[in-house]
Order: C-alpha cells, then structure tokens, then sequence
C-alpha cells in the first residue's frame, strides 16, 4: 500500500479545480476506471469522479470519507489505523515521549526508592515524565550517538571519579528517541549535565546547548592530540560544520570547551565519540 497515493487521492479531493496529479494517481484512477477530463499534465474530477476516488479509498485502504491530507499528522501507530490499514502512515516517533538511560560499568540506577542494575550494553527506556524518579543522582552525563550510548561500558578513556554514579541519557536522534525528549527529560531533572560529544564543532555547541550543561566528559587533550597527529579525523567533518558552529564556539565558552576547540581548530578534522569506544 501506498501512503503517497492515499494522500494524492485525498489531495485531488481538496481541490476543487484542476490538479497536477502523480503518476501513481493516475495509473489507480485507470485501474478503478475512474473517469476525469484531461488538460495537458492536469486532470479535472467531476462530481462521479470524486465519489467513486472516495469509495475505492475507503474499499482498498480503510480511508474513512471525508478524511483529510494532514489528518495523520501528530497521531501515533495506533491512532492511524483509525484512518486506515496503515499504522506507518503516522509521522510520530514510536518512542516519542520517552528516553533512553543507562549507568556506566558497575553502577546503577537510582529510580525513586529502587536500585536498578543493569547488564552492559542493556539500557532503561522511561518516559519522560518520570524525569524526578531519577533525582537521587548527583550528575547526569548525556551521549550525544546510540552506538557510543550503547557501548558506554567500553570506552578507551578512564570515567571521572565524580561521574561513575551519573545517570546516563541518550541525547536522540530523529526517527527514534527525540532530541526533544532527552532536553525536556534534563530540564525537569535539573540535574548538572556533562556531554560525552563528538570532538567536532557540531558536538562542542550541541554541548553548550545542552540543559544543565556542566562540562564535557572526553579524553584528556593529549589522546585526541595523538590521534589527530596519526591521522584521525576528517577534515570535511570540521569545515561542513563550521557554518552552524564557529560563532558559538569563538564566543565566551567554558575552558575546558574551549580547549577542545582550540585542538580541532589547529588541526582542522573532527573526531566522532566512537573513536573512544574500544571492542
């Protein structure tokens, strides 16, 4: 099924002139021998032509009459079957709302009165409204991609004595745990937050924007250096994201942000986080 073609059919619907319509919509009126008056690349439905585009909808995809465009917009799976046999026609994250947490190595997870432990490489997955359950940690310590987020308990580097206790948070991505959610999830849990980021100028600012930002949690200058010096890192990573970034980061920035950025700039190639993920 063809969520594309649903939505055509419904746009042609809307439109009370003529439409410029797709391929696809055109091949599924001449399948269904639906009739509509041709000019040029645009067609015109007569009142038949509209009802029976309705009726086949409704007969081949569980689209109600009178259903709208935009009428998956801000639905779940779930809701979206209530416009049809499609649950993928909603645009909604099916994580939306909620975040992943975890706890580096040996630690655990301080939620409300309970200790959770859990095995590496296993991650606790809450909405974020049960943000003050987890207030009992001191830090928070936010991994800026899933596959470090994942392997936390195999990093290269050594974790801070103050941070082993942190609470863990994937910071998100589209299509799965959001972005939003994990800054919303922070902002309620009002904790202070380090940044485990990618050493490039896109992962320095998404730290400085980062709520409750208190530092960033990297190896010490000197590892980054040697890898840069060996050749790491690549230098389209570096200028594709000096547009966005530069001006945040020639501002007034923390110092140990500021070191960081120095680094990358006298080199001129950024460093992904999984550098420091060792298998």
């Amino acid at each position: 099924m063809s969520q594309n073609l649903i939505k055509a059919g419904l746009r042609a619907l809307s439109e009370p002139g003529s439409i410029r319509a797709s391929k696809e919509l055109l091949s599924y009126l001449r399948d269904n021998n639906i009739f509509v008056t041709h000019s040029g690349s645009n067609i015109l439905m007569g009142t038949q032509a509209r009802e029976e585009l309705v009726r086949a909808l409704e007969r081949d995809f569980q689209v109600p009459p009178g259903t709208k465009v935009d009428a998956w917009k801000g639905k779940s799976r779930a809701e979206a079957l209530s416009l049809g046999s499609n649950e993928k026609a909603s645009s909604i994250s099916v994580r939306r709302g909620r975040v992943a947490l975890k706890s580096f190595s040996g630690g655990s997870i301080r939620m409300g009165e309970k200790n959770v432990i859990l095995p590496d490489g296993v991650n606790l997955d809450v909405p974020v409204n049960a943000a003050a359950d987890f207030s009992d940690h001191v830090f928070a310590v936010l991994v800026e991609n899933w596959e470090a987020f994942e392997h936390i308990h195999q990093l290269s580097f050594e974790v801070p004595a103050d941070l082993r206790d942190a609470l863990v948070v994937y910071r998100g991505q589209p299509g799965g745990y959001t972005i939003d959610a994990a800054r919303t999830f922070l902002r309620v849990l009002s904790n202070p937050v380090f940044v485990f980021p990618d050493v490039d100028p896109a992962g320095l600012r998404i730290a400085l924007e980062t709520p409750g930002f208190a530092g960033v949690m990297l190896p010490p200058i000197e590892e980054i250096e040697s890898l840069l010096c060996a050749g790491r890192g690549l230098s389209e990573r570096y200028t594709s994201q000096l547009a966005g970034s530069e001006r945040v980061l020639e501002g007034e920035v923390p110092t140990d942000v500021k070191a960081y950025w120095s680094l990358i700039k006298k080199f001129g190639r950024g460093v992904p986080q999984e550098e420091f993920i060792r298998f």
